[in-house]
């Protein structure tokens, strides 16, 4: 071997090595850049699924309009005094980071001021606030209604029907959202409020009362006294047009005398200087006049407490002088507005029956009259125009009338609401293309409710009377406010029970399928009410037939229908099978399923439950594809009666162990009433149950929770 052999052997063997360890350097440089992008891609992924996952947890809504201001009142320029209490309402409710809701009830006797009170501290510091709500809050419908406009005006989400999502809503924003202020105008009680009440947030709450237990919820609250005579001058002189300065001593001194008298009710001073303005009469002869009338006054405020601030007597004399100088078509108009509701009452509603030049120009006359001495207040631009009477007159005017004078007046009252308030159909369906005007109405419709305790009607107008408010009761129940619908629904059945069963039998069976209903949609706790509600149905229809047959046959057989679906909601499936089977033998006797695609649709539907309870799943799974299919034809149905008959597929699918099916169609349900209730509704809840029992059945544990 040579030299140089000998030297490139070894050089050889380590080049070869050499090249080796750089292929294994190399390869573990890519292994490694592997892993790394590996890793990256696995950051990546948790990122975006948990991203995804707090998606899941956001509200995406239409951007709010902000400032936004719904203020019922106008600024009362006359607004004398009360700087005290306006300062404490700015300390109690001038809005700080992070302090949580600061409340403030504001109570006292009737036509102290309390409302003024409220309205001049929301002119007064409305740039403090980004949004100021006034409310309506004498009762729960009105309440509604409030919240129904703030969630539409504010944009807070997509348009719904269903006034549970959208209270929840308006208040989930609230509890989001800072720099609010809330007037719960003229709260009789807690309870009624509560429903709206934020549970958390940073914003303000206003609280008008005349019953002082209401207090002991706010942060704070101010008990709203008497005037001074001071106070009650300026504000007297003020209402006159005229300054304390520049006025004789002598109208001074009187003006202190009638303060004093009228126990500085803010309300009664108005009333007063305003009567004094239009009749253009001078001090001292009102005086005079006010002094002779005073004695002989009706106590108008039956409230024990009142006497403890003021001598009742007083404003009674004051409305006395007033009430007396109108002429009978102002009387008259007064005392109907006295049954109304006393905010707002349409003038279109005083205005029917008066289809002439000549009673459309006494109408006006009479308002005229009756706003120059300060009775009522008219609102003509706004749209609908409407008139408001204080309660206390209302309660006044009512006091003065005798048994038969209030029964004629009620009479009259209910015969013009009666014409404006719809009515449902024959078969007992409501009329949902008239649902503005039953939102309109309902409040006249109430107010009437709680004037006809008791009341001494002729059997024809009872009846009548019963008949609108089961129209009312049904509408509250269709719109989801069962409290609502079943005090309504009560009050119609004390009605009906006074009359004779033969005459009364129609609307009474109306009245018990409505309670049914609520009774069935409470739960468990009402399912023997509800039984009992659906058996008196099925009696009065069996019993007392309505004039046209096919009618009379109809009614009989959705009777039988409900009374089936409360067994069926009581588990007793054998009766419900046995009264779903006498209402669809029925039907069959007077249609088809083309010419009642909806009837048959629904007995198809629950029968399927039956079958279902019975173990056939087989025909129950053919009874509900049959009810949707059925359903589909009816060109009449909306979207969310169609999605009743697919939630009930998906149930039955899930029960029958096909759970991929019963997966997809219990979305479908969820995905629909979602964008047609609002997601708070209890039928969007229940259907995504059934989608998150689907999940759970398929295993998959984690999309389920």
């Amino acid at each position: 071997m040579s030299l140089g052999n000998m030297i490139m052997m070894p050089w050889s063997s380590i080049k070869e090595k050499f090249e080796r360890s750089e292929q294994s350097i190399n390869r573990h440089i890519r292994d490694f850049e592997l892993e790394s992008q590996i890793s990256a891609l696995e950051v990546s992924v948790t990122g975006t699924r948990a991203v995804q996952d707090a998606l899941a947890n956001v509200r995406i809504v239409a951007k709010s309009s902000l400032p936004f201001r719904n203020l019922f009142y106008p600024r009362n320029h006359n607004f004398i005094g009360r700087e005290g209490e306006l300062a404490l309402l700015d300390s109690t409710l001038r809005p700080t980071d992070n302090s949580g809701i600061r409340s403030c009830a504001i109570h006292g006797i009737a036509g102290i001021g309390k409302t003024q009170l409220a309205v001049e501290f929301t002119h007064r510091h409305g740039p403090t606030f980004d949004c100021m709500v006034w409310l309506a809050a004498q009762d729960h419908v009105n309440l509604a209604t409030g919240f129904s406009s703030l969630y539409a005006r504010l944009h807070i989400g997509p348009s719904t029907p269903d006034q549970q999502s959208i209270t929840e809503a308006v208040k989930q924003w609230l509890s989001e959202s800072s720099r609010w202020l809330l007037v719960f105008d003229n709260v009789e009680d807690w309870a009624t409020i509560a429903p709206y009440w934020p549970a958390t947030g940073n914003g303000s709450i206003i609280i008008t009362t005349q019953n002082p237990a209401v207090a002991q919820i706010t942060t704070r609250h101010i008990e709203l006294r008497s005037m001074s005579v001071q106070e009650g001058q300026q504000l007297f002189f003020a209402h006159l047009g005229r300054s304390i300065t520049a006025v004789p001593q002598q109208d001074v001194s009187i003006a202190a005398s009638l303060s004093e008298e009228l126990g500085g009710l803010p309300m009664a001073l108005a009333h007063l200087a305003g009567y004094i303005s239009q009749s253009q009469t001078s001090l001292e002869s009102f005086r005079l006049q006010f002094h002779r009338r005073l004695q002989g006054s009706e106590i108008w405020n039956s409230r024990p407490t009142t006497t403890t601030a003021f001598h009742s007597q007083r404003l009674g004399a004051l409305w006395d002088i007033a009430i007396n100088g109108l002429d009978e078509d102002s009387r008259n108009l007064l005392e109907k507005v006295s049954f109304l509701n006393p905010d707002v009452i349409p003038e279109e509603l005083l205005l029917r029956g008066r289809n002439d030049t000549n009673s459309i120009a006494k109408f006006n006359r009479a308002i005229a009259d009756l706003r120059k001495r300060c009775l009522i207040d008219r609102s003509p631009n706004s749209r609908p125009p409407y008139v408001s009477v204080h309660r206390a007159l209302q309660r006044s005017m009512t006091f003065r009338l005798d048994s038969s004078g209030y029964a004629s007046t009620f009479v009259q009252v209910f015969e013009l609401v009666r014409s404006a308030f719809p009515r449902r159909d024959k078969l007992e369906i409501p009329d949902h293309h008239n649902w503005e005007l039953y939102e309109q109405y309902l409040p006249q419709v109430l107010s009437l409710q709680a004037r006809a305790t008791d009341l001494d009607l002729p059997p024809g107008s009872l009846i009548e009377f019963a008949d609108m408010l089961s129209d009312a009761g049904h509408f509250l129940w269709h719109r989801g406010d069962l409290q609502g619908a079943a005090d309504t629904l009560q009050s119609a059945e004390k009605m009906c029970r006074r009359a004779p069963e033969h005459a009364s039998a129609s609307t009474l069976a109306s009245v018990a399928t409505g309670l049914q209903a609520v009774a069935n949609a409470v739960g468990v706790s009402k399912r023997k009410e509800a039984i009992e509600y659906a058996r008196e149905a099925v009696r009065l229809r069996v019993k007392y037939r309505v004039a046209d047959a096919h009618t009379a046959d109809i009614l009989l057989a959705n009777a039988w229908h409900d009374l089936g679906c409360t067994y069926l909601e009581a588990e007793e499936y054998a009766r419900a099978e046995d009264c779903l089977n006498y209402s669809m033998a029925i039907k069959k006797q007077i249609g088809t399923e083309d010419s009642m695609p909806f009837e048959f649709a629904t007995e198809y539907e629950d029968l399927a439950y039956v079958r279902l309870s019975q173990g056939r799943t087989q025909d129950a799974l053919d009874l509900i594809q049959g009810a949707v299919r059925v359903a589909k034809s009816d060109e009449t149905a909306n979207r969310a009666v169609l999605l009743q008959f697919v939630f009930d597929w998906a149930v039955i699918l899930l029960n029958s162990g096909q759970f991929e099916e019963a997966l997809r169609k219990a979305q479908e349900a969820f995905d629909g009433r979602e964008k047609i209730l609002g997601q708070y509704a209890i039928h969007t809840l229940n259907s995504l149950y059934w989608v998150a029992n689907a999940l759970y059945h398929l295993g998959r544990l984690r999309e389920s929770e």
